[in-house]
């Protein structure tokens, strides 16, 4: 008899705060490599350096190193991928960690939006007026009525649409392929894709832009074996709220080592945006497992 997974709340919150802290260390790393680098470059540099992290993935899931199907929407998920990376990477070159963080927990607004749209899923009051909320969130934030708005602001909003964009394309073939394959073959086709993207900007990268892309590299890597861990030992909605400590590490980061001390309107829009998705994360969780349950009781009902 083949046992089931135990689960456990504790080990998932850890494991999960401990991709938070990969993910905040990782977004330092950037900052430091887009001292001296394009945006567009450091894009390429990711992606060259996670592919030989993530071919193995392929060799282990049996997948050919070249799709035999499906390459159009793999190329499709490897293009907005690819537009959220570089929307990232300009963000956190020119905003302080704080609010970059913030803004990027925006994602399961957009996330719903596009599930409504590309997948016909329900949007039912309580989450539309948990979008809302959290969009007031999102105002506060980037406090558009000031003289200062930066519009950089808007490229860490982009990088979260295109990431709810990126789940939402993901969801839809996965069917097909496993999801470690998805990312071996997405990253595989982001690389020569941000490669001709950076051809026209292309400079010598410096020791100290290299030395920062191996870092972003490895804590990646070690970011994604973390949350794998978290999902495994616990449900989604009751690990997910922990990564959220992000944006305090992230906090911890820019005052001790970037010199940043973000305005109280970050700080404020910030606890608006995870509020209300963390209201968005258990919502799902509570609609899932009554969808469980009915389909449990019906299936009982009918069977002679």
């Amino acid at each position: 008899m083949v046992g089931t997974r135990q689960s456990s709340p504790i080990k998932g919150a850890q494991w999960m705060m401990a991709a938070a802290t990969c993910w905040a260390a990782l977004n330092y790393f950037i900052r430091i490599a887009s001292e001296d680098m394009h945006p567009l470059q450091l894009a390429f540099f990711r992606c060259a350096f996670a592919v030989p992290l993530l071919l193995p993935l392929l060799v282990w899931k049996r997948e050919p190193l070249w799709p035999r199907r499906r390459a159009g929407s793999l190329l499709l998920v490897a293009l907005v991928q690819a537009g959220a990376s570089i929307s990232w990477i300009l963000a956190l070159a020119h905003i302080p960690l704080v609010e970059a963080t913030a803004l990027g927990f925006t994602s399961p607004f957009f996330g719903t939006v596009l599930a409504a749209l590309l997948l016909g899923e329900r949007i039912r009051i309580r989450r539309v007026s948990a979008l809302l909320v959290g969009f007031i969130g999102v105002l506060v934030v980037i406090n558009p009525a000031e003289v200062s708005f930066d519009p950089y602001a808007l490229a860490a909003l982009a990088c979260a649409l295109c990431a709810a964009g990126y789940g939402v394309l993901v969801r839809r073939i996965s069917v097909v392929f496993h999801v470690n394959a998805i990312v071996a073959y997405v990253f595989t086709f982001m690389t020569p894709i941000t490669f001709l993207a950076a051809l026209p900007v292309w400079a010598e990268p410096s020791q100290k832009s290299i030395l920062a892309l191996i870092a972003v590299a490895a804590i990646g890597t070690l970011g994604h074996l973390a949350m794998a861990r978290a999902w495994a030992s616990a449900e989604i909605a009751i690990v997910a709220p922990f990564d959220y400590i992000q944006i305090v590490i992230a906090a911890a980061i820019g005052f001790f080592l970037l010199n940043e001390n973000p305005e109280i309107n970050i700080w404020i829009g910030a606890v608006i945006i995870i509020a209300s998705a963390v209201y968005i994360a258990r919502r799902e969780a509570f609609l899932r497992r009554t969808r469980a349950r009915e389909a449990a009781a019906e299936s009982k009902t009918q069977t002679p």
